[in-house]
């Protein structure tokens, strides 16, 4: 059921309209799915290999950076798209060339808002079967 709910989906995904910060220019943030931030994540870390650098604890807060960028390159649309081919930026490198830190950050804290209000349905619907997602089955 949920293949045939996302073939009928498509491309077209929630979206909402955001201004860049300083500039004025509008563009879409898409709600990322749950395999797009492992995708975020699995990228930070090859990344991180890739440079031969560990994840420890010295290096965890530099790779959360890394794992945010990942996150805001696949989540910055042209203005009123909703498809995820529509990336502002050509790839993870020229999203990190191009983008500050508060950028990021901006854009992170406004996918983070927009993702909850989203799945506050779905939240309300769980603990009404008395599922609290955050301490798990009340029954247990």
């Amino acid at each position: 059921m949920a293949s045939k709910l996302a073939e009928s989906v498509g491309d077209m995904r929630d979206t909402i309209k955001v201004e860049w910060p300083e500039t004025g220019k509008m563009v879409s943030l898409l709600i990322l799915r749950c395999d797009e931030i492992q995708a975020a994540y699995f990228a930070a870390r090859e990344r991180f290999e890739r440079r031969s650098q560990s994840v420890d604890l010295f290096s965890n807060e530099e790779l959360e950076r890394e794992r945010n960028l990942q996150e805001v390159f696949r989540m910055v649309l042209k203005e009123g798209s909703n498809s995820p081919k529509a990336r502002v930026f050509a790839s993870a490198d020229e999203a990190r060339r191009r983008l500050s830190l508060d950028e990021v950050g901006y854009f992170q804290k406004i996918h983070e808002h927009e993702a909850l209000k989203l799945a506050r349905p779905f939240l309300d619907a769980l603990g009404a079967l008395g599922i609290d997602v955050n301490k798990g089955d009340k029954g247990q």
